[in-house]
């Protein structure tokens, strides 16, 4: 019979006793209540007791822990002062302190009230205010601040999220509260109070706002005043200094007087009056500008009157009035006056004097005496005539030698003719100072010191490798060869390198060979590279235009060995031309010869081995005769 503790048939194995159960002896096994615990073993059921959580005495009932208390072993216990643990609960250490209080311990032990400046949810937490904030403190007994929100900013902070931040200048800040100066004040950082906002420099107190300082005032710690007579000061203003005396008037005294006639102060500012130049005047006092004279005249310092203005040498006109330029072929002194050249003869514009008169390019002679026409091969100025340079020319009437040219083939560096040579190699010269390079990749004749080169693109012959196209010498392209500036195409199925000169360049392309000037196409079991052909060998083949010996592959029924291709043995076969091996007849099948190209298949219902080479080797399967 199985002892205490242990269950089971008579005479059979005894099982201990399972947990939440108890075995007196022999086949007995009996459940503790609900919501009790045993040991494995257990004999008797007051070895059952209350799970944790649970209050009661086995075979009594286990109901669940009340809340604020806990229950082992079946015994309910209060939790400590302040401190509070839900329904269920098994251990002291579940109980924690209640919202507003903390404790240094678990368990709920020594809670007290949450400290100044701090909150407390409950249990040990014990968190700090927030960085400027503070809030009140519970005792021993009555609870503190249990979240955040008792935290308030101290003045000189405001709230921003779970922050106090410092009161930037510009504001102040009390209660946690951010509230800005009116415009145009300011205050310093941390300010608690809008008697900390001032008007800023340039705006003045009217009540509780700061409107700007008006244009002809200055406005300082609030405060605005007037700026003197004839004076102006811009809006926001904020110093006696911006008080500038006015266009046409300067500082005397300590107020503004105006500039006399004959001077002017051209703007607002602290500059002095200034007298008119000699070539101006002013009409009245206050001037903020000189009247300038008339265009080329002049008039002394300090002028008064418009009539002071007489007009320049080289310009005629009455006192006062506009001055015109002295006209071409005439000169003016000044004032009024204005003289004719003789004919053929020019002056410059606003010449003023008799001597400015010189005959006209193109003639000949010194004025006061005649002007005549310059001859044919000479060029005349200033009224001398001289020849042109060697191998340059000029017409009759020429007036300056910028009109020598040099002859066509010949060139200079320089105008008129000076220097002309014969035009350079590979360069074409139409004359004067024309010096063109023949169209690249092309050339012509050069010319001497004295002998004429090329005179035109038509002497510049395109260079061997290129050709003429249009006024251009383009590269000989790939395929082609050029000589004289023409461009030969190479035979069809031919290639040359690009610049090629000559036909000898053009080579057959691969799959293709030489038959004279023409390239024909490779013919099959044939392969042909770099203009040669050779055939494939025996027993192989390629196709038309193959260009490698990998071309030439072995026939159906051969395969390749030692560089040539073998009839594949009695009893294999290759089935096509191609690089495959001979495969041996399966062993329903037979080759009756060498080079097969497929087995034969043994009659029904027999079968030959591997390999077999007659169809007497075909033998009828068990079944069969």
């Amino acid at each position: 019979v199985c002892n205490a503790g242990y269950y089971g048939a008579d005479g059979a194995s005894c099982s201990v006793c399972p947990t939440e159960s108890y075995c007196a002896g022999g086949s007995s096994k009996v459940a503790c209540v609900d919501n009790s615990l045993s040991d494995l073993g257990s004999s008797a059921a007051s070895d059952c007791s209350c799970a944790p959580g649970y209050e009661g005495t086995p075979p009594g009932a286990c109901t669940l822990c009340p809340e604020g208390q806990v229950c082992a072993s079946g015994q309910a216990t209060t939790c400590p002062s302040y401190s509070r643990a839900g329904a269920g609960a098994s251990s002291v250490a579940d109980c924690a302190c209640n919202s507003g209080f903390y404790s240094t311990e678990p368990g709920g032990v020594g809670c007290t009230g949450c400290l100044a400046d701090h909150y407390c949810a409950g249990n040990m937490s014990l968190v700090a205010c927030p960085a400027s904030s503070s809030s009140p403190a519970g005792t021993a007994s009555a609870a503190g601040s249990a979240d955040i929100s008792s935290c308030v900013c101290n003045d000189g902070y405001y709230q921003s999220g779970a922050s106090c931040l410092a009161c930037p200048a510009g504001s102040y800040c009390a209660g946690g509260t951010k509230t800005g100066c009116p415009a145009n004040a300011n205050s310093p950082a941390l300010a608690t109070a809008s008697s900390q906002c001032s008007c800023n420099s340039g705006y003045f107190a009217d009540g509780s706002s700061c409107p700007v300082c008006p244009a002809n005032h200055y406005c300082s710690g609030g405060g605005k005043a007037a700026c003197t007579a004839d004076s102006f000061s811009p809006e926001a203003s904020s110093s006696v200094s911006d008080c500038q005396c006015n266009a046409g008037y300067a500082a005397s005294g300590g107020s503004c007087a105006a500039c006399a006639a004959g001077s002017y102060k051209a703007s607002t500012g602290a500059g002095s009056c200034v007298t008119c130049t000699s070539n101006s005047y002013t009409l009245s006092a206050g001037a903020t500008g000189c009247e300038s004279c008339p265009a080329h005249s002049t008039a002394p310092d300090g002028s008064t009157s418009v009539s002071a203005c007489v007009c320049n040498a080289g310009y005629y006109g009455a006192d006062g009035a506009s001055c015109s330029v002295c006209p071409t072929e005439s000169y003016c002194a000044g004032g009024s006056s204005k003289v004719a050249c003789v004919d053929n003869s020019l002056s410059d514009l606003g010449s003023s004097a008799a001597s400015d008169c010189s005959c006209a390019p193109g003639y000949e002679g010194t004025p006061p005496g005649a002007c005549t026409l310059c001859p044919e091969g000479q060029v005349c100025a200033s009224g001398q005539a001289t020849t042109c340079p060697s191998y340059s020319r000029a017409g009759a009437g020429a007036s300056s030698v910028a009109d020598c040219a040099c002859n066509s083939g010949f060139y200079s560096t320089e105008p008129g003719g000076v220097g002309c040579t014969g035009c350079l190699a590979d360069h074409y010269c139409a004359g004067n100072m024309s010096l063109v390079a023949c169209p690249a990749s092309s050339s012509s004749p050069a010319g001497t010191a004295s002998a004429a080169g090329s005179a035109d693109i038509s002497s510049c012959v395109c260079n061997d490798g290129y050709y003429q196209s249009g006024a251009s010498c383009l590269a000989c392209p790939a395929g082609s060869y050029c000589a004289g500036g023409t461009k030969t195409g190479c035979p069809a199925n031919a290639n040359s390198p690009a610049l090629a000169t000559a036909s000898s360049q053009c080579s057959c392309n691969s799959g293709y060979f030489a038959d004279g000037s023409s390239c024909p196409v490779c013919p099959a079991n044939h392969y042909c590279s770099g203009g040669g052909k050779a055939a494939c060998t025996a027993d192989s083949f390629s196709p038309e235009a193959s260009s490698s010996v990998s071309d030439c592959q072995c026939n159906a029924g051969y395969a390749a060995s030692g560089g040539s291709c073998a009839a594949c043995a009695a009893g294999s076969y290759k089935a096509s031309t191609g690089a495959g091996s001979c495969v041996t007849c399966t062993s329903n099948s037979y080759t009756l010869s060498a080079g097969a190209t497929g087995c034969e298949s043994c009659p029904a219902h027999s079968t030959a081995p591997d390999g077999s080479t007659s169809v007497s080797a075909c033998v009828c399967n068990a079944g069969y005769y």
